[in-house]
C-alpha cells in the first residue's frame, strides 16, 4: 500500500502542473506538423523539378552543339 497521503499526492501533481505550464511553448499558426510536411513535400517537388529541368536543358544544349558531329 501507499504510504502518501491524498494532500501529499494532490501537491506533487500541482507542482508537475506547473513546471510543465512552465516548459510549455506556442507555436503560430502555420507551424504545426501538417505544415511542416507541407513545406516537405513543396521542397521535394521544387528539387525534382530543378533536376529535370537541368537535364532537359544540358541536353538541349548538349544537341545543339554537337549537332555536327551527328
Amino acid at each position: 500500500m501507499s504510504t502518501e497521503t491524498d494532500t501529499e499526492r494532490d501537491e506533487r501533481r500541482e507542482r508537475r502542473r506547473k513546471k510543465r505550464e512552465a516548459n510549455r511553448f506556442y507555436i503560430l499558426p502555420g507551424q504545426g506538423r501538417g505544415a511542416k510536411h507541407r513545406r516537405r513535400m513543396i521542397r521535394l517537388k521544387a528539387f525534382i523539378t530543378a533536376i529535370l529541368l537541368a537535364a532537359l536543358f544540358g541536353g538541349a544544349l548538349w544537341l545543339y552543339y554537337n549537332r555536327n558531329m551527328m
